[in-house]
């Protein structure tokens, strides 16, 4: 179990505004979280710890982080849409479907999706 020190390390100089229940509490939710994550994830790991402290400091609230993640997801939707107007564009200038792929990282299936 992740010991409230740890939490307590980890909020550097706000350490003493946080209460020994808040501390417990972060500290569970951090024990909740590892098994969700890859161990090639960290950055999502980090994201979900912070996510938690944030919210049982009360720095946020659960709607606020969902506006994040919507406005998130919006923006990931407008860089695919721009990224698909490149790939087009590359594949009616004489690229290939492979080269293409290759160079984005991403499987035929995805191109696909994206030129149909």
């Amino acid at each position: 179990m992740t010991a409230t020190a740890d939490v307590r390390a980890w909020a550097g100089p706000a350490s003493p505004d946080i209460t020994d229940t808040t501390a417990q509490a972060i500290a569970q939710a951090w024990d909740a979280l590892p098994h969700r994550y890859r161990d090639d994830d960290p950055t999502g790991l980090e994201q979900a710890t912070n996510g938690a402290a944030a919210l049982l400091m009360a720095d946020t609230t659960l709607e606020e982080a969902a506006a994040a993640w919507s406005a998130a997801r919006a923006t990931a939707a407008d860089a695919e849409d721009y990224l698909t107007g490149a790939v087009v564009a590359t594949i009616q200038d004489g690229a290939t479907k492979a080269s293409v792929c290759a160079t984005l990282g991403i499987a035929c299936t995805t191109l696909d999706r994206w030129l149909a």
